[in-house]
Parts: structure tokens; sequence; C-alpha cells
């Protein structure tokens, strides 16, 4: 036995990193890390001079600029922490540092409480002192710097609350406006004004064309409508298709009051032949959405429900837009906010404006595609107009071979199903108007019926594939499962919310779908479906129809590793009581399990995925066959049903570092004989090879950065597998990587290996995909959340200690 001396805490200095200040465990102490607002402690007599040398400028700066003195105070407090942490030689001039400061200061000051502060919540909260536009005119800094610096600065030093949400929904907003404003001067206005000289030289005997009537006078118009319409209609949804629409509809309003000879054709052409606006209105609308490959009856819908009657509340008492109206209405939207003056972007003022090609592509991520490549609106409406070209006609009711399916089956299911449809449709509707408003209900309606066109091609898909292997038996057992018709359902409305949801992210630059109110797993909560059976549908449904777009399918297969690293972890997953069934049975082994053999597998993203599962003839749709829950079986001693899972995985060559149930058998030098034990499940089983290959990929990379051993990773490996096997209670509510993280540490620090838990966490956010709070909001208990170092003191070591010495030298020799 170990030495029960050898102490596998973490006791590491204090860093100024959050993911690993927590190592009070052992001296009894607790770390406070200073935070804004506090003097921070002395620092030394270079830091004092940089400090003082930046506090100086600074101060000239604010006295010239007129910043307020309690904005300019807080800002004073963060050059000081920024200084004392070392945190400024990452910014590559004063000017961003600046602004760094200016903006946090000016949010830490508006909300002093966070985004608890009351006023927040009754909405009397005052008019910010400087806005952000203000702040990027007095510093001549890029809003896509201040961006870039502020991610990160919030991975290096602790930032509060209410200013990441703020940076959050103001990278958003920034994104939706700027990929829209790129696509409505490059292709929009393009398309429909004439380009005509306004001061009358090109045609000397003609009179120049009023200031009031021109294209510029125009162009403006369409953009303050945009905004103000944005604002009333649109506010907080960051769907970039939705948005394209809300512009045509702004544009064709702006149309019916435009002369006709500054139209290009066919536009000019409708607007002499219509008799009327409102059939003007029509026709344009139809025109543009066909020209921009929109669906025209959802945009025909809009324009009729939302955006018309909101344009006519804003006609003067002649009938007409006021375009200083308009203008003067956005300005008060804009004082009130004092985020970016969007409408700085008809001017194309350079703070706004996407960075050069020249300049560091980290600094400048949100740089558009050219007009003639694929834009960011170009492909959020290619992907939709894929979608509905590919199932815009498909089936709302079963189709006659799907009867002749439902028919075969000992029990009809047609009626079943018909409720498990009604049902979720209410339940998503619902759900749908409480998170975007009553007046969406349309748009809930429309999205839930082409999620239902999916569903039945995908359910004939399936049926006809399998239906020469299944008996009628067994397609009664399917085609009668709740789960079954939910989980598909619910994977074809994942579709059609992916394809809207669509987003320019900044940081990827690229179009996806971003963390909306409504992504996954927003929709299991709202259907009531366990994150298991959905994953049990992703492949069968992705290999069913192959006319997904290509973006849709990343996303599924993304949803995929989440389920498996952890939304099938959470509190109330069905995974826990079937594997605790099967340890509280007595069974000595975990699930079945195929080897994850071969090297690690990265997908197309860079992030890590599981390698291919061998199937062994089975099909995915025999998930849905298999309970959970496996039922009893009787195994006699000596088995071989139930296999070491450890002469299955990788490492099984090696003899050191056996598991608790190995020494067992290895001390009495027999296998014991094994009890009844619950039958294993398929399900179950290809659960955890999934989530053991998905672990030992990312533990593979991650050790191969840190040098590890082969010898090492074995016993790593092995302390993984235990913890998704034998201990899964250490995985409730939380994340596999979380898992990776403590077994490397606790085996480098049981084997004596010089590996500082900073230098495991620093790696491991290099990952492509990883997020921060992986490591900095570990669960702990019910509303507690704290560092991986922290769950690693108190809630790993105390459950696995025992387990780990074994791996220490003295127990192996």
């Amino acid at each position: 036995m170990a030495s029960n001396g050898i102490d596998l805490h973490h006791d590491e200095p204090h860093t100024q990193d959050d993911s690993s200040k927590d190592d009070s465990h052992q001296t009894g102490t607790e770390h406070q890390e200073s935070s804004p607002g506090q003097r921070v402690p002395e620092c030394s007599p270079k830091k004092r001079r940089l400090q003082n040398e930046n506090v100086e400028e600074f101060s000239k700066f604010c006295c010239l600029r007129s910043i307020q003195k309690d904005v300019k105070q807080r800002a004073c407090y963060y050059l000081e922490d920024f200084t004392h942490q070392e945190l400024t030689h990452l910014l590559p001039s004063n000017k961003i540092l600046f602004a760094l400061i200016i903006y946090l200061a000016e949010i830490d000051t508006r909300l002093p409480y966070g985004t608890s502060d009351p006023h927040l919540k009754e909405g009397n909260l005052d008019p910010p002192s400087i806005s952000v536009t203000d702040i990027l005119q007095m510093t001549g800094v890029n809003i896509n710097e201040l961006f870039h610096t502020l991610n990160v600065m919030k991975e290096k030093t602790y930032l509060p609350a209410a200013i990441i949400n703020h940076l959050k929904k103001m990278e958003k907003n920034y994104c939706v406006v700027a990929a829209l404003y790129n696509t409505f001067e490059s292709r929009l206005c393009q398309s429909v004004f004439r380009d005509i000289r306004e001061d009358g030289e090109e045609d000397g005997f003609l009179p120049p064309i009023p200031e009031t009537e021109g294209v510029s006078f125009r162009k403006r118009q369409c953009w303050a409508l945009f905004l103000l319409s944005r604002y009333h209609l649109l506010r907080d949804n960051p769907e970039l298709f939705l948005h394209f629409q809300l512009l045509l509809c702004c544009v064709e309003f702006v149309l019916r009051q435009t002369p006709s000879f500054l139209l290009n054709s066919p536009y000019d052409s409708i607007r002499l032949s219509c008799f009327s606006t409102q059939e003007a209105g029509n026709t344009m609308l139809g025109k543009l959405a066909e020209k921009f490959q929109v669906a025209s009856d959802g945009t025909l819908q809009l324009h009729l429900e939302r955006t018309e009657p909101f344009f006519q509340s804003l006609l003067n008492k002649d009938g007409e837009l006021d375009s200083d109206s308009l203008c003067e209405e956005y300005e008060k939207i804009y004082h009130k906010e004092r985020d970016l003056d969007e409408l700085q972007f008809l001017s194309k003022e350079p703070h706004l404006m996407p960075m050069p090609l020249n300049r560091n592509q980290a600094q400048s991520p949100s740089k558009l595609p050219a007009a003639g490549s694929m834009t960011p609106v170009r492909q959020a409406v290619s992907t939709v107009d894929s979608l509905h070209k590919n199932f815009g006609s498909g089936p709302v009711e079963p189709t006659e071979k799907l009867r002749q399916y439902f028919q075969k089956c000992p029990e009809d299911p047609a009626r079943k199903i018909k409720s498990i449809l009604k049902k979720t449709k209410e339940q998503f509707v619902n759900a749908f108007q409480a998170r975007k408003g009553d007046k969406d209900s349309a748009v809930a309606g429309q999205r839930f019926t082409l999620g239902l066109k999916i569903y039945y091609t995908v359910l004939e898909t399936i049926l006809n594939t399998e239906s020469d292997r299944l008996t009628n038996q067994m397609l009664g057992t399917l085609l009668n499962k709740d789960d079954f018709h939910k989980s598909v359902l619910a994977c074809s409305l994942e579709v059609v919310l992916t394809t809207y949801g669509q987003s320019w992210s900044r940081t990827n630059c690229e179009v996806s779908m971003e963390e909306s109110s409504m992504s996954f797993p927003w929709l299991l909560g709202v259907v009531s479906l366990q994150a298991l059976d959905f994953l049990k549908v992703i492949k069968l449904f992705v290999k069913a129809e192959r006319r997904l777009p290509t973006d849709v399918v990343k996303h599924l297969q993304l949803v995929e590793m989440r389920i498996l690293e952890e939304e099938a972890w959470k509190e109330g997953s069905q995974v826990f009581e079937a594997l605790e069934e099967q340890l509280d049975a007595g069974q000595a082994t975990p699930p079945r399990l195929v080897s994850p053999v071969g090297s690690p597998q990265k997908s197309q993203t860079g992030s890590f995925c599981p390698s291919p599962i061998t199937s062994n003839g089975s099909s995915d749709l025999d998930l849905f066959l298999s309970p959970v829950k496996g039922s009893p079986q009787q195994t006699s001693s000596g088995a071989s049903s139930t296999p070491s899972s450890s002469a299955q995985l990788p490492f099984s060559n090696y003899s050191s570092s056996p598991s608790p149930s190995q020494s067992a058998i290895n001390e009495e030098g027999v296998q014991p004989k094994l009890p009844t034990v619950p039958r294993q499940s398929q399900s179950l089983n290809k659960f955890i090879n999934s989530v053991c290959r998905l672990g030992f990929s990312r533990m593979s990379k991650l050790c191969t950065q840190l040098n590890c051993t082969k010898e090492l990773q074995h016993k790593i490996w092995t302390c993984l597998e235990h913890c998704i096997t034998k201990v899964p209670h250490l995985l409730k509510n939380r994340h596999l990587d979380q898992m990776i993280m403590c077994c490397i540490y606790a085996m480098c620090k049981v084997t004596e290996q010089n590996i500082l838990f900073k230098t495991i966490v620093t790696l491991y956010r290099e990952f492509p995909g990883a997020k921060q709070e992986t490591c900095k909001a570990v669960y702990i208990s019910e509303g507690q959340y704290e560092s991986v170092i922290t769950f690693y003191n108190n809630i790993f070591m105390v459950n696995l200690k025992p387990y780990i010495l074994q791996f220490a030298p003295q127990a192996t020799s």
C-alpha cells in the first residue's frame, strides 16, 4: 500500500489566473482576488514608475476631453490593476489602453451593483455619461480593436458580469448591423438605385436633382428606417436572415415614394404601373425577395403583420416619411443606450468599419468578405433558401407510404403520433412566443410547419431503409415509442432553428448559430426530451437526409459532442440511473466497450471528435429498441459476457497500475463469480463507448502537449475510465474535460511528475472550442460554482484519493 503521507492536493503558488487561484485547501487561507474599485497591493519600483507615467498621461487625456470625475477615478483603478498584473504590455498602444479602461469604467460606474442592479430591472438607469462611439472617436480606436482587446482581457483577469454581458450584447448587435450594411451598400442599393449624378453635371441642360430627392437621401432614409424598425421589432434578436427580411421591407417602403427615374429596372416599371402604393409595395417586395432569393411568402407575411403597421405610424400628415424625424427618433434611442451610433455607417466612419486586410488577423476577425464573394447575409439567405427548396413542399401529414407502414404494426400508431405532434406544436409555439414575444406566433407556426415537413420526410426515409430488416412486431414497438417520434421531430425543429438562427460571428469570422435564447439545448426542455434520446437520433437523421445544408450537419455534430461531454451528465439524466443500477447490482465491470484504437481524430473545425464506432452489423435505429436500463441476466463464473473494460481499451498490454476491481482479482488469484446483473443495454453501451472515445482522444492530445510518457498516459486513462464508469456522480452537472484535467494532475502528482495544474489549464485553453467557463465555473453544490482547482481539492480528491494512491510508485513496486 502507498504511504498515506503522500499529499495529492493542489499546492501551487498563487497566481492572478482565476483557474489556479484556489490552492487554499492546504494552507487554510483564502485567496482574495483584487477587483477593480479596490486598491491593489504595492508593486515594484519599475511597475510603480510605469503606473505613474500611465496615470499622468491618462489624466491629461481626461482633462482635454472632459471625462467625468467618477469615470476617471474608476478608470484609474483599472489602470493600476492592469499595471500590477503586468497586462498593459499586451496592448499595442496607449490609445487602446485608454479606450479599454474608459469603457470598463463607464459600464462599471453605471451598474455598480452589476446585473442585479434594481434600477436595471426597473428600466430607470440614467443614460451613460459617454457613449462607446464617443470613446472610439476620442481615442481613434476601431470597434474591432476594442472587441479584441476586451476578449483578451476577460481571459487574463477578472471582469464584472455586467461588463461581460454588455460586451456580448454589443458585439452581437454590431455583427448583425455591420454584415447587413455591407450587403445594403454593396448589393441592395446598387440593385435598385440608378447611378445618377445628383449635381446635374452629366446632363448640363437638366437641373440638378434636389438634395431631398436624390439617391443619397433615399439611402439615408432606408437605413434610418431600418435601424428604427430593428429597435422596435427585432430588438435582441440575432437572426441574420430575419434582419435581412426586415431590411428588404424597409427598402421597399422607401421605393414606393421614390421617383421612378431614380430606380433601376424592373423597379422603375413597377413604380409606374401600379395605381396604389400598397399594390406597388406587394409587387415591389415580391420582386426584391425574388432577386435576393428570399422566400416571398414569409417576407410578405412579415410586411403585412409587422412592418407595414409600424411604417404607417411613422408617416407625417402628408402621408410621407420625414427623414429628419426618423433620424431624431433614432438619436433619442442612441442617447438612451449610448452604445454605437449606427447611422455613422452611412458616412463610413473609420471606427465602425471592418479593418483592412493588412492588419493583424487577430485584431481584425470581423473582416467581411468582398461584395462578389459569399457574404454573411448571402450565406444565411442561401442556407434558408436551400432548406425551403428541399423541404418546403414536403407533406404535413402522413403520406400513403407511411400509412402502409402504420397499418403493418400490431397496433396502428397513427392516432398516437398525431397526438404527440399536436402536443409538441403547442409546446413549441408557446415557448417560442415566450422567448420572442406574442407578435411572433405566426413565425413560430411557420417554423414548426417546416419542421413537421422535415419530420415526415425523414421518417419515411428511415422506414424505407429499415423495412426489410424490421419485423412487423419490431416496427410496431418502434412506431409506438413516444421518445422516437419526439427525437426525430426535435431534430427536425433543431435543423429549422439552426438554419434561421445563423448570425455573423466576429470571433470565428464565419456565419454560425450564435448562442441565442433558443440555441441547443433549449429545445430539449421545450419538448421534455432526454439528451440521450436526442443523441440516438442524430446519426440516423443525418444518414437518412443527405440534403441537409453543410452548416446544419456541422451544427448537429457539435450538438452530438456537447451531449457526450456535458448535456447527458446534467442532473435528472437517465444515464445516472442506468449506470448506478448496474453498479448497485454488483456488476464487476463497466458496460461492454469497443476499444478507441488509433490516433485521436479531429473534425474539420479542429475540435476533438470520437473515432468511428464499430456497429457489429446493427443499425442506429436499434438504439430505440434497446432500453437504457438493462433487463436481468445471470452470468456464470468467468463468463465472457462482461469482459474487463481495460482489456478492450487502449494500453491493455500494461500490467501496472491496476484498477481496484483488477487488484481484487489478482490478490485472490481467481475471478469471483458474478451475481445476477442487468442485461447490457445497447444504447447505454454505445453512449459510454462514445464518451470514452471522446475522453481518450482529448486526454491523448493534452498528454502529448504535456510530454507525458506512455506509461503515465496509461495511468491517466485508467483513472479517467474509472471516473466515467464507476463513479459517474462526479460528472453530474459537470464537463468531461474537467475530469480529464483532474485525472492528469492527480496522476502526475501521485507519480511525482513536475507538471503544474496551471500548465494543464493553459494548454487546455488553447484547444479549439475550449471554453473558459469549463475551467472557471465548475459545479460544486446548488448555486455554487468555483474553479476547476477548487473542485479538484474539495470534491475530486475526497472521492478518489484511496483509488489514486494505488498508482504511487511505492504501491506498484
